[in-house]
């Protein structure tokens, strides 16, 4: 069994390539993200859930390079932690192995989350900083993902399942435009499965 990691989150930090071999990949999408900084998740007309990230591929166990990571780190206005499992629109992954992923993350991230808040308050000097408490946890996708599924897919009902809002694709001619694009220093997030959540 894996040794749950205490130290060396990669908070704050740009680590591997910024620049992905293949630039319409999973990992190239989440590099861009990472760089723009900052989720808008749509939960009405009139408001918003902001998520300011702060990590891409934590490590949650010790002594391994790689080992489970999770994709997006971030925290809320209320600073309450989002756990972001990213998905490539051509992804073909089974939704259940998704969910059950994401969950089986989430339950190391709770044992671990006070070393995680210790990091985010040294890398941001932030003394004060304490997480809210309820973490959240989604699926991005771009929207093409989601269509796919339509029809067959069994919404998880704890798990935002959210797409790429106000942009036509998330990727143009095989490469990502999300940074290319982006002029508001934050990418609209649409809530997918919103009539199945249950918070």
């Amino acid at each position: 069994m894996s040794k749950e990691r205490q130290a060396g989150f990669r908070i704050g930090t740009v680590h591997g390539r910024l620049s992905a071999q293949k630039q319409d990949s999973e990992a190239q999408l989440r590099n861009e993200l990472y760089l723009i900084g900052m989720l808008k998740i749509e939960m009405t007309q009139q408001t918003s859930t902001d998520i300011r990230l702060v990590a891409y591929e934590m490590p949650l166990e010790a002594g391994q390079p790689r080992g489970s990571c999770i994709d997006l780190f971030g925290y809320d206005q209320d600073h309450n932690p989002w756990l972001i499992e990213l998905k490539a629109s051509d992804s073909n992954e089974n939704m259940a192995d998704i969910v059950e992923q994401i969950n089986r993350y989430a339950r190391s991230f709770e044992s671990i989350k006070a070393a995680v808040q210790a990091e985010v308050c040294a890398r941001y000097h932030w003394n004060g900083f304490h997480f809210g408490k309820e973490t959240h946890h989604m699926i991005l996708a771009g929207r093409e993902f989601w269509v796919r599924r339509s029809g067959t897919i069994q919404w998880p009902e704890k798990i935002y399942c959210c797409s790429f809002a106000r942009i036509q694709s998330e990727c143009n001619e095989e490469r990502v435009v999300l940074l290319e694009k982006n002029t508001s220093g934050w990418v609209g997030l649409k809530i997918e499965n919103r009539a199945q959540l249950v918070l």
